[in-house]
């Protein structure tokens, strides 16, 4: 267990890396006319189509606004489209349209190049384990925390 002294630079280190591997994905997006955050929206609803933008704008701690405005761009490039959501009639789904897929496999293969290069001085054994740890502190993030018993 490492001393509550450690644990912040632990958490630094883990908000760097992120950092960084935003930085270098964004650099290989931009060559592609994507931005991170709209590389974020259309790849989400790949992943998870048919949310509602509201929805998708809390999965991915943006603002509404913003994702709103990133489905209308997108929609516009026949990216994607907002169809009604038949339980309620003034939601609407969002979908990625076929037009999109040459667009998200270049964003893909960028990911996997970002990955590779950041990966690239840890053996296949390291990776593994350091994915296993990771998941594990995600797991025990996820389990809400004990209620507080008042005196």
């Amino acid at each position: 267990m490492f001393p509550f002294a450690q644990a912040p630079s632990l958490g630094f280190l883990i908000n760097d890396v992120n950092r960084l591997l935003r930085q270098r994905f964004d650099t290989e997006a931009s060559s592609l006319g994507m931005t991170l955050p709209a590389c974020r929206v259309l790849t989400n609803i790949h992943r998870r189509p048919g949310q509602r933008p509201a929805d998708l704008a809390v999965t991915l701690e943006m603002s509404a606004v913003v994702v709103a405005r990133l489905i209308e761009r997108m929609e516009r490039q026949g990216l994607v489209a907002r169809e009604p959501d038949p339980r309620d009639r003034r939601a609407k789904l969002v979908h990625v349209l076929p037009a999109a897929q040459p667009i998200l496999d270049a964003l893909y293969a960028a990911g996997q190049r970002t990955w590779d290069y950041a990966m690239a001085a840890l053996t296949d054994e390291q990776i593994v384990q350091l994915e296993g740890l990771l998941e594990i502190v995600r797991e025990v993030l996820t389990i809400p925390p004990p209620l507080a018993v008042k005196d």
